[in-house]
């Protein structure tokens, strides 16, 4: 019974989900992505409340026009 249990316990850390701070770093790329997909032209100054600013993997923070349509995209993640 007692090899069972091990056998399960290793089994189960095969499968187990990955660290939570993995998961924030792919939810970041996936946002990083999407953003340098926006096309630069459509920064408008007027705009300014619109404009998002996040931080990159590499340290830096980009700062994107984002229409108010796709503001709801990034107000899911959270």
């Amino acid at each position: 019974m007692a090899t069972l249990a091990i056998e399960l316990g290793q089994l189960l850390k095969q499968v187990s989900p990955p660290e939570p701070t993995d998961i924030l770093r792919g939810d970041l790329l996936n946002i990083q992505t999407w953003l340098e997909k926006i096309d630069d032209t459509t920064t408008n100054p007027i705009n300014e409340d619109f404009k998002v600013s996040l931080p990159l993997l590499n340290g830096e923070t980009k700062m994107k026009f984002v229409p108010p349509k796709k503001m709801k995209l990034i107000g899911s993640w959270g």
